[in-house]
């Protein structure tokens, strides 16, 4: 029974095809990777030109960035040590490979902390594995960060309308924020037959993290960008008008990043495209809408079988709140399930 359907069939949303997009020839010195959109030959060439110059600065950038560091700020001081979670020989290999490879690039170092958060594995769409930390002990002994995030639906607003977009994707962005020394014992985590390692770097999963990703993205790019130029955690992005505006703003958008010792991912980055995929919407000159991708995931969700997987539901449907009317009330029958003093019941209403 796929509960999402039926909520989308009412509200009658409809879900355009995405316009198709042709990618940017590569250029082997820079790996110039980026999207271009089907406009003028010489815009294009113009454009490969410009991000082939621009993008080789990035190969002058060296060391860690030095404009903040990130300071895990703890409530209570007592150490927490978790015991490590026993994984499969396969599992435990792909655990072994990434500390490998994040030792030698100088993301983590051997460690003798008192602290210890386990290890966990997710999978990801492609199949592959992603190697994460279960620091959620750690953030409930940690002071919270109360510097402001973007509100998604205003930066999505301020998109509305532009002719040429660009997105920019810092690479492994946490991990070119450095840690303070004295909290880098508390992100230790173990390895079996490996020894305890922690973090040199800003982790992911740490609960003030964003706030300090935000904060420093926002004084490396700066207000006087606005209303060109949009930050979100390590998304940046770029509109304008005309495509020699574009250009120059680009320009300043990479020198400001390696002035602060930023490095970019050009493979995820986006290029002058007139379409983007953004937080889970389409945006162009004509407006907003859904992403057919992401709402495929909430119409085939499958039913619930928990108060936990409902609250999961609703925060992916809630997304797109903006384009559902009287969302609220649609969506009161699944809410009242949400609440301590609710009774587990699963009916037509609920489904619907």
């Amino acid at each position: 029974m796929l509960i999402g359907a039926d909520l989308w069939a009412r509200t009658g949303i409809y879900i355009p095809p995405p316009r198709p997009q042709q990618r940017a020839r590569s250029d082997a010195k820079c790996g110039v990777t980026g999207g271009l959109a089907p406009r003028k030959t010489d815009e294009e060439q113009r454009l490969t030109t410009f991000l082939a110059c621009e993008l080789a600065e990035f190969d002058h950038v060296h060391g860690l960035m030095d404009r903040t560091q990130h300071r895990i700020r703890l409530r209570d001081p007592t150490p927490i040590k978790q015991r490590y979670r026993p994984r499969n020989p396969a599992m435990q290999a792909v655990i072994d490979k990434e500390v490998e490879e994040m030792e030698a690039a100088g993301v983590i170092e051997q460690s003798r902390s008192a602290w210890s958060s386990p290890v966990v594995v997710v999978k990801k769409k492609d199949g592959k594995y992603r190697f994460c930390i279960d620091f959620r002990k750690v953030n409930d002994v940690t002071e919270k960060d109360a510097y402001p995030l973007p509100q998604v639906t205003a930066t999505l607003d301020k998109l509305r309308g532009a002719r040429y977009l660009s997105t920019l994707d810092l690479k492994n962005g946490y991990w070119q924020v450095p840690l303070t020394p004295d909290s880098r014992p508390i992100t230790a985590f173990t390895i079996p037959g490996r020894g305890l390692f922690q973090f040199r770097v800003m982790p992911f999963g740490l609960h003030s993290a964003p706030a300090t990703f935000q904060r420093l993205l926002d004084a490396v790019i700066g207000p006087a960008l606005e209303p060109h130029v949009f930050v979100y955690l390590d998304d940046i992005i770029v509109i304008s008008s005309t495509f020699d505006e574009h250009l120059k703003l680009l320009a300043e958008v990479f020198r400001r990043l390696r002035d602060a010792r930023l490095r970019l991912n050009p493979a995820k980055c986006r290029f002058c495209v007139d379409q983007l995929r953004y937080l889970g919407h389409v945006v162009d000159r004509h407006g907003i809408r859904t992403d057919p991708e992401k709402v495929s995931a909430v119409v085939n969700w499958p039913e619930p079988r928990s108060v936990k997987q409902v609250r999961q539901f609703l925060g992916m449907a809630s997304w797109y709140r903006r384009f559902i009317a009287n969302f609220s009330t649609l969506a009161a029958p699944l809410t009242r399930l949400t609440k301590k003093i609710a009774r587990w019941t699963w009916g037509t209403e609920e489904a619907l």
